[in-house]
């Protein structure tokens, strides 16, 4: 009897050892697939290697390995977020199915600009103020603002959020530019503007424009290889409006501008009257595909579109270079200073 149970005891154990290792197989394998799908569904339907500079080949080499390796989904999502988190790309985001969220290129949106801006800053220079905001869950958000620079005839126009609120905030604003229309100049700050709608962003630069142009193309991505697109669609700067400001102007920016206020600079960059001021754009340009799930329950959203100026060139990767490079010190924002704001109004008087 005691043969009996030692054998039956043994074999109970090899039994589980054996079932043991089949599953941490299943586990290791469902990891390395749903990390083959993610890589494949980039590698297909990504539109923004080229100019952003990534040799995703390279990239399998190095996280696929890391994947085999892995034994739990949360070092599968550490994985999978360093390798997207490469791209640098604010149109890139992952989620999981309890809650978490990544995007690409978010501690570099929180170490800069966020921290160069303070409405409450530069409002000190402002007088004749109007704001537009919304309440959300009881707190308030500003959409815009619009007054004029103390001691001097200049305007001042904010866009916080290149988008409506389905009250037509920005008709009441445009309405109110128009009654600076004997002012010398016009300061167009958008910085911390994280974006909105590309229709949004078209209907404000066609009251700011002189002349009707080729603004951009959109390329959209059309199969599986990386330069497969389909043919492009033209975007021009044109009018909108009764009103045009057509003064000198001098846009405000910092590398918090993305997504439509991006393409709002690419409107504006296009006028001889405009100038742009401050640092380069965060470069997110291409509209955000609609979420695709992986085998695991994860989601996803990638970039599927390429911008690209008239004479070629595709931003992403870049963002919008300004005319007059500067930067706002952090101290000196804190202090009440907006140095950026007074080289703006240098610039036009």
């Amino acid at each position: 009897m005691t043969t009996i149970k030692y054998t039956l005891l043994l074999f109970t154990a090899l039994i589980g050892c054996a079932l043991s290792s089949c599953l941490k197989d299943t586990i290791d394998n469902e990891l390395e697939s749903n990390f083959q799908y993610l890589w494949d569904e980039f590698d297909q339907n990504y539109a923004v290697f080229k100019p952003r500079k990534i040799d995703w080949d390279s990239m399998y080499q190095i996280y696929h390995p890391q994947a085999v390796a892995a034994s739990t989904e949360a070092e599968l999502w550490d994985i999978c977020t360093e390798m997207l988190d490469a791209l640098d790309d604010g149109h890139v985001d992952l989620y999981g199915r309890d809650g978490e969220s990544f995007s690409s290129g978010f501690t570099n949106w929180e170490r800069t600009a966020l921290r160069e801006f303070k409405w409450e800053t530069t409002k000190e220079y402002l007088e004749e103020v109007k704001e537009f905001t919304y309440e959300y869950e009881g707190r308030t958000f500003q959409l815009g603002a619009i007054g004029k620079v103390k001691g001097s005839n200049l305007a001042y126009v904010r866009i916080q959020e290149t988008e409506g609120d389905g009250n037509g905030w920005e008709d009441d604003m445009l309405k109110q530019l128009a009654a600076y229309s004997d002012t010398d100049g016009l300061i167009f700050d958008i910085r911390t503007n994280g974006g909105g709608e590309d229709s949004f962003a078209d209907k404000i630069a066609g009251a700011l424009v002189t002349e009707e142009k080729l603004a951009y193309r959109i390329y959209d991505k059309n199969g599986p290889g990386h330069e497969d697109f389909a043919e492009p669609t033209e975007h021009f700067i044109k009018k909108v409006g009764d009103f045009q400001y057509t003064k000198p102007i001098v846009v405000l920016t910092n590398h918090f501008v993305a997504s439509a206020a991006e393409v709002l600079l690419l409107y504006l960059q296009t006028q001889d009257h405009i100038t742009i001021m401050g640092d380069s754009t965060l470069n997110a340009f291409s509209s955000i595909s609609f979420l695709r799930f992986m085998p695991n329950g994860w989601s996803f959203a990638l970039s599927h579109q390429r911008y690209v100026m008239p004479n070629g060139f595709a931003p992403e990767g870049t963002g919008i270079v300004p005319d007059i490079y500067f930067r706002n010190d952090t101290n000196d924002v804190n202090k009440g200073v907006d140095q950026l704001l007074e080289k703006g109004i240098d610039e036009l008087q």
